[in-house]
């Protein structure tokens, strides 16, 4: 093929034939007015270009090149390189949004960043020494290229530390980190701070890890929620509306499926999943959960590049499982990104699975025999050749680059094979996040082989943890079928079961018996008894659920109804006071790091109620003070926190069928001195019902304490209390309180009982329910209780309670003080303009007019 038929088949969708690009092009409202030949004669020239033949015809005609370039989908700077031309800066301003597929270029020159870059990053001159944490797709590489055509700031890509010595002396610099860096492969130290900063130069360091300590000031990427609205705006305005796309219908799809589901933590997905929402028919996003709608996706795709290349409707159908397959092969290897750019003969190797049979397709062979071979071919060549690029696997990968799946990269020349990258981000995510369910279906090995790099591990722990807790053992069974305490990825394996069984059992479900005699008869293959206690092989101290003290409380759940093969280890059954130690130390570190109140940190101290019974001297300070919550003291109320959360406390007397109430009670009591208790909480309902359990008296003492109270969660019957006691209410009372007993306290003592700012915010809230108790003050003569509800009614409520007060034939019965009261608050209200103030001057009025008779008498 020639440089416009690759041009052509790359673009998206690829476009079939010479004929059509004509037509596209004399289409195009771009297209120069006095072109305007037929569409057989443009599809002609286009094939002589192809060959290379009149390219000065296409040299000398701009606006054609603009419209060439828009068509193909292709940076205009590609299109003068071919033609021979030298490109220039301003070339690199248009950018095309790979995942958005249907979308115009963005000039870069004009347009602005799109929202989710944060605003600081488009301002240099703000930037001091800025380092922004900004994980693989949150735009580095548009802000960079964006900071760049506007000629805004230097701008280096960085891989290795060595790379960092080619940064310019002076001017603002944005150091891109490459994709696949780390901050132990790439440290950055003060020295480097101070040689990037010469002459206090504004510097941005862009990297997908979190920056060093101090100085630097960090900033991170939003949350996609915090900008998905204005993003799907941005999107919006650059589709012509010929699509499916919808804004309404987008961002709730978005909220209710891809949010939840995970499949949107950056900018780079959401753009994917807005571009796939403008792809594909709103019927096929009914009753599809986020994996099947990525498999549909896949297929659409294949199909579409099915019709131009003739190929197998096998390989479109085996296509999504073959991604999926790759993404299992990449974590198993750890060689490989699965988001990072590889060359063709790469991809195909991870597309290989482990037989290849297949028959190639004739571009296999001007592919796979390049080199020094030849005319010359002989049998031996051509395994060869298949050996190292297989063919139904290349096949595939055309398939894949022709579906717009695979895409060059930025920097790729079409001339070159290049580097493509795998497309669009949220498939990526998709099948990077699934991997670890679709290693478990290999074997043992396998995954014990991701367990053993530590890479990823504690995604297999928790894939293996949640098909046991849908009763699927099966990657179990087939580990114990092989186990062999001789193979280290075994053990390994061995090593993650244990721990994913016993966080099940913790968790109140129950592994079969065959999986728990199985795993402990392993594991007393694979523990070392080390200085009288079990230790295991292979687990670390890195990973969040791949740890030692995991594996030992894991290990001693699972021996909770089975004895341990091994009598002298067995927490529940040997008798060995530093066993216990061991166990009980173990157990404390899992505890300390559980999620607050979550069904395993429940679990562990139900664990330790068990192992370690109230007659035991290793009994844990948490449990002792529930034992003893009415009479424990601040000293073991501090070490039982420092132990466990105080929500992880209040779930377990909760599920354990205790008294919750005077558990809770006894908290409040020993909380007295705390001056916040919402940092003692994760879960907002968690504290809700804490709060809600607070006796009136501590609500009290901390209202005159000055201390948090969260008012807004307090239920009717604790504002009931608060109305019956002697205090002074704060002004939150009055916000917060129901106006039923707020109403009941004015009746039962005066409005002069509830100080002025608690007084306000209630009458606030619904000045008309006031009116009746006003009404019976002034019947009654009070002058005291009205003067203090007027003198307390906002000015914007003033308008409300002039309404509702009696008409003007029942105030004129009242005695002249009591009417006094009432003149002089409509009058303060019209000389305030309190807002509406007409309908107080309306009922002064009014008023008025029926006294007029009065001011003529002496």
């Amino acid at each position: 093929m020639g440089w416009l038929r690759d041009y052509m088949t790359a673009a998206q969708p690829p476009i079939p034939s010479f004929g059509r690009l004509a037509a596209a092009c004399l289409d195009h409202p771009a297209w120069p007015v006095g072109l305007q030949p037929k569409e057989r004669s443009l599809s002609t020239l286009f094939s002589k270009l192809d060959r290379k033949k009149d390219l000065d015809w296409l040299r000398e005609r701009v606006d054609v090149q603009r419209v060439l370039a828009h068509i193909l989908k292709r940076p205009l700077s590609d299109l003068r390189s071919t033609l021979g031309e030298e490109t220039t800066p301003g070339s690199e301003r248009y950018v095309r949004l790979v995942d958005v597929r249907y979308a115009r270029e963005i000039d870069l020159g004009k347009e602005d960043l799109p929202p989710g870059i944060p605003r600081v990053i488009s301002s240099p001159p703000s930037w001091g020494a800025l380092f922004w944490h900004a994980p693989s797709g949150s735009g580095r590489t548009l802000a960079a290229r964006w900071l760049n055509a506007r000629g805004l700031a230097h701008v280096l890509h960085v891989r290795t530390h060595d790379d960092l010595w080619r940064a310019p002396e002076r001017g603002p610099l944005l150091i891109e980190v490459d994709s696949t860096a780390s901050a132990e492969h790439l440290p950055l130290s003060r020295a480097d701070l101070e040689m990037l900063r010469i002459h206090q130069r504004p510097l941005c360091i862009a990297a997908p890890y979190a920056p060093p300590d101090g100085d630097f000031e960090r900033i991170e990427s939003p949350e996609p929620a915090a900008f998905l609205p204005e993003l799907i705006d941005w999107v919006g305005a650059r589709l012509d509306g010929s699509g499916n796309f919808q804004p309404n219908r987008a961002e709730s799809w978005i909220r209710k499926v891809a949010l939840p589901a995970g499949a949107a933590r950056t900018l780079g997905d959401l753009l994917g999943l807005l571009g796939m929402l403008d792809e594909v028919h709103p019927r096929s996003l009914l009753a599809k959960s986020l994996d099947e709608l990525g498999e549909h996706f896949v297929k659409r795709r294949m199909r579409e590049a099915a019709q131009e290349l003739s190929s197998s409707p096998r390989l479109t159908e085996a296509a999504y499982e073959t991604l999926k397959e790759c993404a299992a092969r990449v974590l198993v290897s750890g060689r490989n990104e699965l988001l990072a750019p590889h060359p063709v003969d790469e991809w195909t190797a991870l597309f290989s699975g482990p037989e290849e049979h297949e028959a190639p397709d004739p571009e296999w062979f001007s592919h796979a025999l390049k080199g020094s071979l030849g005319a010359q071919v002989s049998r031996s060549d051509l395994r060869r050749a298949a050996k190292k690029l297989p063919p139904g696997a290349f096949q595939l990968t055309r398939h894949l680059e022709a579906a717009g799946l695979l895409v060059r990269t930025s920097t790729t020349q079409p001339e070159d094979d290049g580097l493509r990258t795998l497309h669009p981000r949220w498939l990526v995510s998709l099948l990077t996040a699934r991997a670890t369910q679709e290693v478990l279906r290999l074997a043992p090995s396998q995954w014990g082989q991701v367990l053993l790099t530590a890479r990823r591990a504690d995604d297999i722990v928790i894939a293996l943890k949640e098909r046991a807790q849908r009763d699927d053992w099966t990657p179990v069974f087939a580990l114990l079928d092989d186990f062999d305490v001789e193979h280290p990825e075994l053990v390994a394996a061995l090593e993650g079961a244990v721990i994913a069984a016993g966080h099940v059992l913790l968790e109140g479900q129950s592994p079969p018996e065959e999986v728990v005699e199985g795993l402990l008869q392993a594991a007393a293959e694979d523990i070392l008894f080390l200085a009288e206690v079990p230790e295991p092989r292979l687990t670390t101290e890195h990973g969040t659920w791949f740890r030692r003290d995991h594996f030992l409380t894991a290990l001693g759940a699972l021996c909770w109804d089975v004895p341990f093969p091994l009598r002298k280890l067995d927490p529940f059954r040997a008798e060995s006071p530093l066993l216990s130690q061991h166990f009980h130390s173990a157990t404390a570190h899992v505890l300390k790091s559980a999620e607050p109140g979550s069904p395993l940190s429940v679990g562990v101290l139900r664990f330790q109620n068990a192992l370690f019974p109230e007659s035991s001297e290793m009994r844990s300070p948490a449990l002792r003070l529930i034992d003893s919550v009415s009479s424990a003291d601040q000293a073991l109320f501090q070490r039982a926190l420092e132990q466990c959360h105080l929500e992880t406390l209040v779930a377990y007397v909760k599920s354990s069928g205790q008294n919750v109430s005077a558990f809770v009670r006894g908290l409040w009591g020993l909380l007295r001195s705390e001056e916040r208790i919402s940092p003692l909480f994760k879960s907002a309902e968690a504290l809700r019902e804490f709060w809600r359990s607070c006796p009136t008296p501590i609500v009290i003492e901390r209202m005159n304490a000055k201390q948090e109270i969260a008012w807004h969660e307090l239920l009717p019957h604790q504002y009931a209390d608060l109305m019956e006691s002697d205090v002074t209410f704060s002004p939150e009372v009055g916000s917060f309180c129901p106006l039923d007993a707020m109403i009941a306290r004015v009746e039962r003592l005066g409005a002069l009982s509830v100080p002025s700012a608690a007084l306000r915010a209630a009458v606030a809230r619904a000045p008309a329910r006031f009116a009746p108790s006003i009404t019976r003050f002034l019947e009654q003569g009070d002058i005291a209780q009205p003067r203090h509800l007027f003198q307390n009614t906002p000015s914007a409520a003033r308008a409300t309670l002039a309404r509702a007060l009696p008409p003007a034939a029942d105030l004129l019965r009242l005695r002249p003080g009591p009417l006094s009261e009432v003149r002089a608050f409509l009058l303060s209200s019209c000389q305030d303009r309190a807002p509406n103030f007409e309908d107080c001057y309306s009922r002064l009025t009014d008023l008025e007019r029926h006294l007029a008779p009065l001011k003529n008498l002496r």
